[in-house]
């Protein structure tokens, strides 16, 4: 594999995958802390629970979205303007043919719901606490489950090839997954628009189910105090 090539993982990927996990921890982090201050009690006369979780989600999303554009259009900028056309890495010369328009529209669609999908996750396990000191505990079932899809991503990109293994071809169909493999698999050149489209469909339809449970146990956990709920109480 290609020093450049090996980049375009790497970079892709972790950058999908902080950018994903950083700004769903900002959304428990915020809930948790406006619920151990009582500020909820507050927000709650005013404002439906399910408008609460969605506006926070919204809100830490068009940060995280600002956020990634930026970083995205720096690096054009700088890749036009300081790297020689000639540039080598390793005896490999720096390419971004691969990353059209088109592609970082879809790159920036799978941020969006990647982000979405964890982020209403999180705000459950902001709702589940009273102490700020719980928080990483409580997120642990979310930290593992996106751990485990970045590194079945990481490992999938790594291990790209002529011939699909099965677990290549299932991956970019697992909602969890798919926002860390769909997008270096894009730049790579080797998706059908037909399986971009089925990855986005069970995507968004992960997010409604997921969505809808979380709302409700937000709303019925979110003026808890004490100790922190577990799973099967909430």
């Amino acid at each position: 594999i290609s020093a450049s090539f090996s980049a375009q993982i790497q970079n892709i990927l972790m950058l999908m995958f902080f950018a994903i996990y950083y700004y769903g921890y900002g959304v428990s982090m915020s809930i948790a802390t406006e619920k151990t201050s009582r500020v909820m009690e507050t927000l709650v006369v005013s404002a439906k629970p399910s408008r609460i979780l969605i506006g926070k989600c919204l809100g830490m999303g068009a940060l995280g979205l600002i956020q990634i554009v930026s970083v995205m259009v720096f690096a054009a900028i700088c890749y036009k303007l300081l790297v020689p056309a000639d540039y080598l890495i390793m005896g490999m010369p720096l390419s971004l043919a691969s990353f059209t328009l088109e592609r970082a529209i879809v790159i920036i669609a799978y941020f969006i719901l990647g982000y979405s999908l964890y982020a209403v996750m999180n705000a459950v396990c902001g709702a589940a606490v009273s102490k700020i000191e719980d928080i990483n505990s409580a997120m642990m079932p979310v930290m593992l489950i996106s751990m485990v899809s970045f590194y079945i991503g990481y490992f999938v990109a790594l291990s790209a090839s002529g011939t699909e293994t099965l677990l290549q071809k299932i991956a970019i169909y697992i909602p969890f997954c798919s926002p860390f493999i769909v997008p270096f698999k894009i730049l790579n050149g080797d998706v059908p628009a037909a399986d971009i489209l089925i990855s986005l469909g069970l995507l968004v339809a992960a997010i409604v189910v997921i969505a809808a449970i979380s709302i409700k146990i937000y709303t019925r956990s979110v003026l808890h105090y004490g100790n922190r709920l577990k799973l099967k109480d909430m």
